[in-house]
């Protein structure tokens, strides 16, 4: 069974310190990819990974001053995602939670 997984955010902040709109939408174009993403999980009763809602959480608590090592790429932001990523497929309990340690 496919699982879909949405993209995380990115941390551009307005000048009120939240999120820009084309942060949450996850590109440059105006396409609201997570949404997307979360109606065609729903309509093929598909598990999901919501990466944004998550990724958004932890970036928004970091804030606009949020540090270079919290930087997606770099090896301290690389490993935030994947815990809620691990976290998720715990949550739904997916296949390979047994090889999870």
């Amino acid at each position: 069974m496919p699982v879909l997984v949405t993209p995380p955010v990115r941390r551009p902040f307005d000048a009120g310190g939240w999120l820009t709109a084309t942060t949450l939408n996850v590109n440059g174009v105006g396409v609201d990819l997570p949404a997307t993403m979360r109606q065609v999980a729903t309509a093929q009763n598909a598990p999901l990974i919501d990466v944004t809602a998550a990724s958004k959480a932890l970036v928004e608590g970091l804030g606009p001053a949020l540090p270079d090592r919290a930087e997606l790429f770099s090896a301290y932001g690389a490993n935030e995602m994947a815990k809620l990523v691990l976290q998720r497929i715990r949550e739904l309990n997916l296949s390979p939670v047994p090889y999870l340690r």
